[in-house]
Order: structure tokens, then sequence, then C-alpha cells
């Protein structure tokens, strides 16, 4: 999907208003394979139902309020699939925590997969502002268009 600069400039600022969207940190969850964003977004899911069940005491699907949403925009370079990934805590959970949940999910996933050496990679405000942080999340990918790659990005 390719958004307009008014589109993106507007997703940019939604994300840095809204304080629950964890916009100071860069998380990319690297496959280090050429996966489809088909069984990205099925590894993804499942990423974010570990992390959930693992801080949401019973029916965690139900407990809408306190959910950790992984918001994903998927990228495939001519080396690997991966996805940028904004965090979205709410107050009840300590974010380092769920980082290093996730991490540890993440690696336990791509090993699942038998060949896969999956990486989930968080810098804290690794470079500019958090509105340089969005943007660079949800650009358009322009190298992998002209390569005639996908560009695709969905929400988990």
């Amino acid at each position: 999907m390719k958004l307009s600069t008014k589109q993106k400039q507007d997703l940019i600022d939604s994300y840095v208003q809204n304080k629950d969207i964890r916009t100071d940190y860069e998380i990319v969850a690297n496959t280090r394979t050429q996966m489809s964003f088909e069984s990205l977004d099925k590894n993804l899911s499942l990423l974010s139902a570990i992390v959930n069940k693992h801080f949401i005491k019973g029916k965690w699907q139900k407990k809408l309020s306190e959910r950790i949403i992984f918001d994903c925009w998927h990228q495939r370079t001519a080396q690997h699939t991966h996805s940028h990934i904004f965090l979205i805590v709410p107050p009840i959970h300590n974010v380092e925590l769920v980082i290093m949940r996730a991490r540890c999910a993440w690696h336990s996933i791509g090993i699942k997969n038998k060949h896969f050496n999956f990486d989930l990679y968080v810098k804290k405000k690794h470079f500019g502002t958090e509105e340089s942080i969005s943007a660079y999340n949800i650009r358009d990918f322009y190298d992998d268009i002209n390569l005639g790659l996908e560009n695709k990005h969905s929400r988990h």
C-alpha cells in the first residue's frame, strides 16, 4: 500500500502523539531468510500470543485493555524478510520486561521452525526523534519497489 505524503505525516503524528505507542524504541524482527509475508504474519501472531499469555493471566484474548499490541510494518530486502515493530504497551506492563520476553520468544519461534535463526533487534532511541523513528519504520520502501519486491504492512 503506497501512502501519500499527507497520509504518512498524519500516521507519523498519530504514532508520536499516542503515548501508549512506544515510538522511543526501534524494534526489528528479523527472519534471516526470504520468508513470505504470510509466514511472517503467522510467526508474529504467535509472538504476540506468547507475550500476551505470559503477561496476562487467564483469558488474555478477552482482556483488551491489558493486551500488548505489535504494530508491524513488513519489509523484504534482497537478503531477508523482516518487520519493523511499534509496541503498544498498556501502563500496567513494564516495557523492558515485555521486550525481553518478546526477544526470547522470537528466538524460540525461529528454533521451532528448525532452520531459521530469528533475531529481535531493539534499540532505544537509536537515531533522531520519535518522529524520525516513526517515519523510518513506516516509510515507503523504494528500494524494494525498484527491485520488484512486495511492500506490505499489517497489524497484529
